[in-house]
């Protein structure tokens, strides 16, 4: 006998096959500030080295290796507000 999942019994076969996907992408909630806040400081360098070192690449693993739910958008947030306090700190200088 084949099991069926409860939670989409009353839904069509083709409703079933798209409701995986949509619970997927469900990473709204995930704020990356928040959570580059509460990483601990020797990461905090790790993605901040790969960043200015130009490594690109590197840093987008490094981010989905902390955070597995981060989108590629929570990576360039962070990059950016990574940048911006930089240039803000030469500027001060």
């Amino acid at each position: 006998m084949e099991a069926i999942a409860m939670d989409h019994a009353d839904m069509t076969a083709n409703e079933q096959q798209v409701a995986p996907q949509v619970e997927e992408h469900s990473t709204a909630n995930f704020d990356v500030y928040a959570a580059f806040s509460r990483l601990d400081t020797a990461r905090k360098m790790t993605l901040f080295d790969q960043l200015f070192g130009q490594r690109m690449n590197a840093y987008k693993n490094s981010i989905k290796s902390f955070w597995p739910e981060a989108s590629e958008e929570d990576g360039r947030k962070l990059a950016m507000m990574l940048k911006s306090r930089m240039d803000r700190l030469q500027f001060a200088e």
